[in-house]
């Protein structure tokens, strides 16, 4: 993990407390995680689900379009919704969409997992 400590929330407050996170999550999507490379992009769509601890939950669709433009389909509720937002990879283990931020990361299996500064909120994304 980068040893420069930004933090990305109010949750994420000790490079110490920041590991301990980093290996829970380890532990919830069961798998090894490699931080995401400064400049990362990505293409095509990903299914995003919700991990409940061990239980997943279809939360999003991601159609990654032209270099830092994504197009989010949110799956839950009666209709589905769509916005275009920006994102970016701009520090090792980082991403920001639509102006949030979240510790990013992918499994050996390529996923893609976004979490946030206590892991509170963990997203899975699967490549279609």
């Amino acid at each position: 993990m980068t040893e420069d400590f930004t933090p990305i929330d109010h949750k994420d407050d000790s490079a110490d407390y920041r590991s301990q996170v980093w290996e829970i999550v380890e532990k919830r999507v069961g798998a090894p995680l490699t931080q995401l490379p400064s400049g990362t992009t990505f293409e095509g769509t990903w299914d995003v689900e919700f991990d409940m601890f061990g239980t997943r939950q279809p939360m999003f669709r991601y159609d990654f379009q032209e270099e830092g433009t994504v197009e989010v389909t949110t799956l839950q509720g009666a209709a589905q919704t769509q916005e275009q937002c920006r994102y970016s990879v701009a520090r090792d283990g980082q991403m920001t969409l639509d102006g949030e931020t979240f510790h990013a990361a992918t499994t050996e299996q390529g996923e893609l997992v976004l979490f946030n500064g206590d892991s509170s909120l963990v997203l899975v994304a699967t490549k279609t």
